[in-house]
């Protein structure tokens, strides 16, 4: 171990204990930030499926008749309607 390299003679039990505490401390630390990498881009590729599926659910193409009077005529007509 490096951190003893020189020092045998005068590390105590619980100096060896701190720095084992110390490395695990670090270990949790690297995973707990990896996790949150793993979770923020989740949250990303989800708002991207929701904004996606959202738009795509929204998107209507409607065909409707509507009768109109010209000239004091009924005149048949029809109108699309598209909705994004």
């Amino acid at each position: 171990d490096k951190m003893y390299d020189g020092y045998q003679n005068i590390i105590t039990p619980n100096n060896k204990a701190y720095y084992d505490m110390r490395n695990l401390s670090n270990d949790y630390y690297d995973i707990a930030g990896n996790w949150l990498s793993v979770i923020l881009i989740n949250h990303l590729v989800s708002a991207m499926d929701g904004l996606l599926t959202a738009k795509s659910n929204n998107r209507k193409i409607e065909l409707s008749y509507v009768p109109k009077f010209i000239d004091g005529k009924l005149v048949n007509s029809y109108a699309v309607n598209i909705h994004f």
